[in-house]
């Protein structure tokens, strides 16, 4: 080869190493700084919307603050007898008073029944005791029903409506329909007097009710059935909870059974409400010290949903705010909402289970704020929407109650559920969750949702790889074949 040509080769080489080093370096140094920009500006938002989830996360705990603020300063003027401050929202709060003997006095939202309920005692009668006498000792109903018909022209409420009961129920035995029902219309209308401890316009109701169905007049029976059941759950009486499910189950007997089961459900919240207030009152006949407290904050789980109580005490008087989910809802989530968004807002109880709002995204994307930081009665959650991993309801702090197996998990030890990694989507799920927990060797292994509930003690890990592998076992073929790796 000439010297030429060699001198040729090398120049080509040193061109083509100089176009590697014009080109592919700082395409490379470019590459790699457009990496760093892209990896700064994931930061960045990283940084940017978890700054957004604890900014809605202190927004939600100082709006609820001041919503319940709002609440205990329009219960602290009605325990001392002065009008709620203007403003207080009141609508959908049951307020109840206690004495030493029960229920003495509520306002706001009626409740379906009340716990230690009481009435009058109305004084015994000469004239009633007279018409007693001629009805059942000489057999005399005319001449009975002649002295009931003076005694219900009384002036007193509660002596008119007891002589009504007896003089209706003797019209009726006479066969006397027409008469019967006019007195039993007239017991219905002196609805705050308390005969035998029940509110006249219930008895009057179902009196007549009960001589209409004597009288075969059905229709006339399901129309009264179906009022009187909207009375009992609207709380139109105040009623103990035995007069409340009596009357009730007897209504529901008088509707056409065809309708029956799908119109005869009661507001869950009402009942929560109540069943709420049986429990604050059984825990002050005990003498418990958060219920005898001059100021109270606490939740009560009844009848599957979360009730915040707020009591006021003075002497032997006990003032009870009850306040249901679906108020929280409106009084601060709701106003909230504008402006979170996009933040979803939930509050979780003690016990992780969901009171307000519905968990839809990862713990690793919710700021937190404890009920032992804020004082408050729950844990405030801003959760950044997105789908909920597989088993999240697992996770303590989040919505679906699985019972009371976590505190012996928590302990190292006790069974967990079958149903204990469902998630509300695929079968399948259950037992794809459950392998990849039964492979969990550490607690650092597990998935952040998993190790929530759970201190970092390797025998509570063990308890969680064991029951999870029990539940894997138990899983069908077909589910465990589709569990991924």
């Amino acid at each position: 080869m000439s010297t030429r040509a060699r001198h040729g080769q090398a120049a080509a080489r040193r061109l083509v190493v100089w176009l590697l080093f014009t080109t592919v370096v700082p395409a490379s140094a470019l590459a790699g700084l457009g990496w760093a920009l892209v990896r700064e500006d994931r930061a960045r938002e990283t940084e940017r919307r978890r700054d957004a989830r604890e900014h809605a996360a202190t927004l939600a705990a100082t709006a609820l603050q001041r919503t319940l603020a709002e609440l205990e300063d329009q219960l602290s003027s009605l325990s001392v007898g002065q009008p709620s401050p203007p403003g207080a929202p009141r609508a959908g709060v049951a307020i109840i008073t206690f004495d030493r003997t029960g229920t003495s006095r509520r306002a706001g939202l009626p409740l379906p029944f009340y716990p230690a309920t009481r009435s009058r005692e109305v004084p015994r009668l000469a004239a009633l005791d007279r018409a007693d006498a001629l009805e059942f000792r000489q057999r005399d109903q005319a001449g009975a029903i002649a002295v009931l018909g003076t005694v219900a022209t009384s002036a007193d409420p509660a002596t008119r409506a007891a002589a009504l009961v007896r003089l209706g129920r003797l019209e009726s035995k006479q066969g006397h329909l027409t008469a019967a029902l006019e007195a039993f219309d007239r017991l219905a209308g002196l609805d705050p007097a308390i005969v035998d401890g029940e509110p006249a316009g219930l008895l009057g109701t179902q009196a007549r009710a009960l001589a209409l169905a004597a009288a075969g007049r059905d229709e006339e029976v399901r129309r009264i059935g179906s009022t009187l059941i909207a009375d009992l759950d609207r709380g139109r009486w105040v009623l103990s909870q035995a007069q409340y499910t009596f009357a009730r189950e007897q209504a529901v007997r008088w509707l056409d059974p065809r309708t029956t089961a799908t119109s005869t459900t009661p507001d869950p919240e009402s009942i929560a409400l109540a069943t709420a207030a049986e429990m604050l009152w059984a825990a002050r006949q005990r003498g418990e010290a958060g219920v005898m407290s001059t100021r109270g904050r606490s939740t009560i789980w009844a009848h599957d949903l979360s009730v915040l109580a707020l009591t006021r005490g003075a002497g032997e008087q006990l003032t009870v705010m009850l306040v249901s989910p679906r108020v929280l809802e409106r009084l601060w989530r709701a106003p909230l909402a504008a402006a979170a968004r996009p933040i979803d807002l939930v509050l979780t109880d003690a016990e992780g289970r969901t009171v307000v709002g519905r968990p839809r995204g990862g713990p690793d994307k919710q700021a937190v704020r404890t009920a032992s930081v804020t004082n408050l009665p729950w844990t405030v959650h801003a959760i950044e929407p997105g789908p909920a991993p597989a088993g999240f309801a697992f996770a303590a702090g989040t919505a679906h109650a699985r019972g009371d197996w976590r505190d012996d998990v928590r302990r190292g030890g006790g069974r967990l559920p079958d149903n204990a990694f469902a998630p509300a989507g695929d079968p399948r799920e259950p037992a794809a969750i459950g392998l990849r927990l039964c492979r969990i060797t550490r607690v650092q292994d597990a998935p952040h949702g998993h190790q929530a509930p759970f201190s970092v003690a390797r025998a509570r890990t063990r308890v969680v790889r064991r029951e999870a592998c029990r539940i894997l076992r138990t899983a069908r073929p077909r589910e465990r074949q589709a569990a991924p790796a």
